[in-house]
């Protein structure tokens, strides 16, 4: 099949979402099918880092002009131009139109799938309302806006994703009239194995001989790491061979290095700052349970990744996190923002090593059914509907 994947968030960011798309556009062109993606144009300079992983596989890349926001530079904001895409999507002639985002490049996908008449199919990634901190617009006459904003875009297409159940619900409680259903992020479980035993791997990354947990994503706001640092500290005070490993960057990376100086745990936590590939998964393997705090989550690549290595889970009880952390099965949930229960939590994890490591099997059972493998499959079995349910429509239209 030809697909025509459309995203305003693209490398060389570094996100969830920047990963699943690259991951799925790499792995159907190995598959065998013809991509090209629409993206809001890199910073200058970037542009040829990061198109020669694409163009090695026959990718082909069209660059919408984009602007980084104000109060976060690592977000693109594209500015729709319809020509640019539309003569280059035009051409390349796709059976189905894949938007991974509803702002500026995923009107551009609107556009070119009502020309083109082909089918349109939107992918929801994030609870939007809880990132509009972002451009400072985090008021709450800004939620409804928000939705209905959001629903528009996707009442547009011909079949909408959602990766979790949580925000499936949300789309069609706030106005979304379109077929939607779930289909869950996925990982390639390969790249995740990991042959160096533990012991070798926590001396490499500085952490012999101490229980670690570890937190990895953006470093921003809406992640409530420090809820985090809080129940970390009443750990700390508890137990004494313990570290927190914070891996990543973001805007709150200096407020969250002050906390923890404040908290007087920073002789405690290590801020790796941005890590990436065998050296990001050998780092977290080297630790002993992964810990969230955010209320915000979908159903994050850094939750999937942590559960492939096999870590336990500790996660706020919100949203998206506990279809992937199961309460008493593969990790503990607690109250969003309760960070006392938190550090009571990580304690009986590190308390009971046991526990730990059935918890442990348990991440990497459950994030099995997240292969690329299966969740591709499941998605070209859809492209190949919709194909063909466009065509009906063509010939009914003609007879």
């Amino acid at each position: 099949m030809k697909i025509a994947i459309f995203t305003d968030t693209f490398l060389p960011q570094t996100n969830g979402v920047v990963t699943m798309v690259k991951t799925h556009a790499l792995e159907l062109a190995k598959m065998g099918h013809k991509v090209a993606i629409v993206a809001s144009k890199p910073p200058k300079g970037q542009k040829k880092e990061v198109l020669e992983e694409f163009t090695a596989r026959g990718i082909e890349v069209c660059f919408i002009p984009a602007f980084g926001l104000p109060t976060y530079k690592e977000i693109r904001v594209a500015t729709p131009t319809w020509i640019q895409s539309l003569r280059v999507v035009r051409k390349f002639k796709p059976d189905i139109i894949h938007s991974h985002t509803n702002f500026g490049v995923g009107w551009e996908a609107v556009n070119c799938a009502k020309v083109l008449k082909v089918p349109l199919v939107g992918h929801h990634h994030t609870f939007w309302t809880d990132y509009l901190h972002h451009v400072k617009l985090d008021k709450d006459f800004m939620i409804k806006p928000t939705h209905y904003f959001t629903a528009s875009f996707y009442n547009r297409c011909d079949l909408i994703y959602s990766p979790s159940k949580s925000l499936m619900e949300e789309l069609i409680q706030n106005g979304v009239k379109k077929r939607v259903k779930v289909l869950p992020n996925s990982i390639n479980l390969n790249y995740l194995k990991i042959s160096k035993k533990k012991e070798d791997l926590k001396k490499k990354a500085g952490i012999d001989g101490k229980k670690t947990v570890v937190y990895f994503g953006r470093i921003s706001k809406e992640k409530s790491i420090n809820v985090l640092l809080k129940a970390f500290a009443g750990l700390a005070n508890e137990m004494d061979d313990v570290r927190l490993m914070i891996v990543g960057d973001g805007p709150a990376l200096d407020e969250l290095k002050s906390r923890a100086k404040k908290l007087k745990i920073d002789k405690k936590v290590i801020f790796t700052g941005m890590l990436k590939g065998k050296k990001l998964f050998e780092t977290i393997a080297a630790c002993d349970i992964f810990a969230s705090a955010s209320a915000s989550e979908n159903q994050p690549m850094s939750f999937l990744e942590a559960m492939a290595l096999g870590l336990p889970m500790m996660c706020a009880d919100a949203k998206g996190a506990p279809e992937l952390c199961h309460h008493n099965v593969n990790g503990l949930l607690f109250a969003p923002k309760d960070y006392r229960k938190m550090a009571d939590s990580l304690s009986k994890i590190f308390k009971n090593p046991e526990m730990a490591r059935e918890m442990g099997k348990e991440s990497k059972k459950i994030a099995e059914n997240h292969s690329n493998e299966h969740v591709l499959k499941e998605l070209i079995n859809d492209y190949k509907l919709l194909k063909k349910e466009k065509n009906e429509q063509k010939a009914k239209s003609l007879s």
